[in-house]
């Protein structure tokens, strides 16, 4: 009887506690199914840029295509249970952005584009800019002729920066916002729209205004002298056959073909948009005039220049108010060397109407003109100390600074504001080391700062 009895208590006791097992179990269980549910909800949203630009062309560049971008939301942390985004524009009629973040420009103007968090609302924002395209070239033929360290696009500044190996920087025109985008030396900048394209280690190479997207266009093939239009990207390199060649290709590289083979003299530099040219070969000693018609062959080619040539400019005339072939070659201002002089040739665009002009002769018998260059109807130029402008026609001929750091000069006259005073003449200095400088120096010669 004892022995029934303990028995029966035994199973009692493990029948009472499989019951208990059978209440705790479940809301151990549901306690941590409830954890693993718990949601953990968005501290902070970021955008990739708080600053961006999109592209419209003028009319008469006779494309309907726009430069937009894409704006990317980063939600933290990391462990965020909903990363969902919802994009708004506080001007749909300036530009639209769809659910992915990419902005579609639709007038000139500008509007913010908010990125909203769904989970709790949160908010980033980024200011967007609509920004027709006017320019026809990526770079003035002045810069450009000047070994084209620098470009300038809207309020930004593009150039070789001397005080990190010359490789590409940006910056405002008010000298804020300093940023690297290039990792090699650079020259030849020309900056389209969304696009930058340079010399750099003798290969043409891509990034975007950002920094981003950095690609070599000619991996396989020697580059110099790169100029970029609206549609094309132009640069020279000796074809397979050894002959000095001007090559086109798209904007990715791709469809690249020669449209001028047939030089056996060496090409110092050109300028053109496809349907001129002008070039200038045998260092500088002869400059032609060539124009190429819509089957691809050349239609006339004529010698502008037969002298020794120190540097030149090209200044250019829009028929149209925008579209790149109807850029015609208007004037070319030339240092002749032999002469020590400055000359005016043109009108390219008629040439029965021609004309060669002496707009100054310099008489110092130390110091030989050097740099030229061009802005609106100013040409500024120097010899190896002094800074001078006069203008286009000869007239108001006057020294700006009379104590330029000792060197090889290249000179780049940008405007900084719409005001009579933000003209400056950007200076990059080349010393016998082969080392750079650059310094600003306005107009008047009164403000003179450098630039690190």
């Amino acid at each position: 009887m004892r022995k029934f009895t303990g028995g029966l208590v035994f199973i009692l006791l493990m029948a009472v506690l499989a019951g208990l097992a059978q209440v705790i179990v479940p809301q151990q269980k549901k306690a941590d199914q409830i954890k693993k549910l718990e949601v953990v909800e968005p501290t902070s949203i970021r955008l990739n840029r708080s600053e961006a630009y999109v592209f419209l062309y003028h009319p008469n560049m006779l494309t309907t295509t726009k430069e937009g971008y894409q704006l990317k939301a980063s939600i933290y942390p990391e462990n965020a249970t909903s990363k969902a985004v919802q994009w708004e524009s506080s001007d749909p009629a300036v530009v639209t952005v769809d659910g992915n973040g990419n902005l579609v420009p639709m007038k000139p103007g500008q509007a913010v584009i908010t990125a909203i968090a769904k989970a709790n609302g949160i908010r980033a924002q980024c200011r967007v800019y609509v920004v027709t395209k006017k320019e026809a070239f990526g770079n003035t033929f002045s810069n450009l002729a000047n070994e084209g360290y620098l470009a300038v696009q809207n309020d930004w500044l593009y150039y070789a920066n001397p005080s990190n190996n010359m490789v590409l920087f940006k910056m405002k025109l008010d000298g804020s916002g300093k940023q690297r985008l290039g990792t090699v030396p650079c020259s030849f900048i020309n900056v389209i729209g969304n696009k930058i394209f340079y010399l750099g280690n003798w290969k043409v190479n891509q990034v975007d205004i950002y920094g981003e997207g950095s690609e070599v266009l000619t991996p396989n093939v020697p580059a110099q002298d790169v100029l970029a239009t609206w549609d094309k990207v132009y640069f020279l390199s000796p074809n397979p056959a050894g002959l000095y060649t001007i090559y086109r290709s798209n904007f990715d590289g791709t469809d690249r073909n020669i449209i001028d083979g047939s030089w056996t003299s060496y090409i110092d530099s050109f300028f053109g948009n496809g349907a001129w040219f002008v070039i200038s070969s045998n260092m500088k000693n002869l400059i032609h005039l060539k124009r190429i018609q819509s089957n691809g062959q050349w239609s006339g080619s004529y010698n502008l220049f037969a002298g020794q040539v120190k540097n030149y400019v090209v200044q250019t005339l829009s028929l149209s108010g925008g579209a790149s072939d109807s850029y015609m070659p208007d004037h070319i201002y030339l240092i002749d060397s032999k002469e020590d002089s400055i000359r005016k040739i043109g009108p390219l665009y008629d040439l029965t109407k021609k004309k060669d002009e002496v707009l100054f002769k310099h008489l110092s018998p130390t110091q030989k003109l050097t740099g030229l260059s061009l802005i609106d109807d100013w040409l500024f130029y120097c010899t190896e100390t002094m800074l001078s402008k006069m203008k286009t026609d000869g007239s108001q001929n006057q020294v700006v600074i009379t104590n330029l750091p000792a060197g090889e000069h290249y000179l780049f006259p940008i405007r900084t504001g719409s005001g009579p005073d933000d003209l400056w003449i950007f200076v990059y200095t080349r010393d016998a080391q082969n080392k750079f400088s650059l310094l600003k120096v306005r107009h008047d010669g009164l403000d003179r700062i450098s630039i690190n």
